[in-house]
């Protein structure tokens, strides 16, 4: 063991951070009860049902980020709802050249339960679309909520003969 050679841990951390980078990030805080009057973007990773579209255009104009927006800045669009499909390259160019640390909107992702963020901030991750609601204002607050999981019995009966 004399011959080995000791590697700094800065380098070999380094190293596994270039190969698995860390793709959950913390997302944006909000203050609920102060929540403005601002568009939404909707990032999504899997495909919205009919009915939750349905729902979204209760509340507002939806539009489908599709060719014909790649040129023209968001706040030229009009919108209550801006969906982006991240699964597309010309909608991933679109977020970075225009949407990327802008302020202005509040970003969702949609996603399924299995994925991570991939190192996006948003303010919010949902798997699902909150149901129909009396206001627009209440369903974007419902929007823009931290999720509350089930409980999971299995998790639980784990958790409960391992901390025994």
């Amino acid at each position: 063991m004399d011959n080995a050679i000791e590697i700094p841990r800065g380098i070999v951390t380094g190293i596994a951070d270039s190969i698995l980078p860390d793709k959950n990030k913390e997302n944006m805080h909000i203050d609920i009860e102060k929540i403005e009057n601002k568009q939404i973007i909707i990032c999504i990773h899997k495909d919205i049902s009919k009915k939750d579209i349905n729902i979204l255009l209760l509340y507002g104009k939806v539009v489908f980020l599709e060719e014909s927006y790649q040129n023209i800045e968001p706040s030229k669009i009009k919108f209550d709802y801006l969906i982006i499909d991240l699964r597309n390259e010309m909608c991933r160019n679109y977020y970075k050249i225009y949407l990327y640390k802008n302020t202005n909107y509040y970003y969702l992702l949609y996603r399924h339960s299995f994925e991570t963020n991939n190192g996006i901030y948003y303010h919010n991750e949902i798997t699902d679309f909150p149901s129909r609601q009396p206001t627009k204002n209440t369903y974007d607050k419902l929007l823009l909520l931290e999720n509350i999981y089930e409980p999971k019995c299995c998790i639980s009966l784990c958790r409960f003969c391992c901390l025994r």
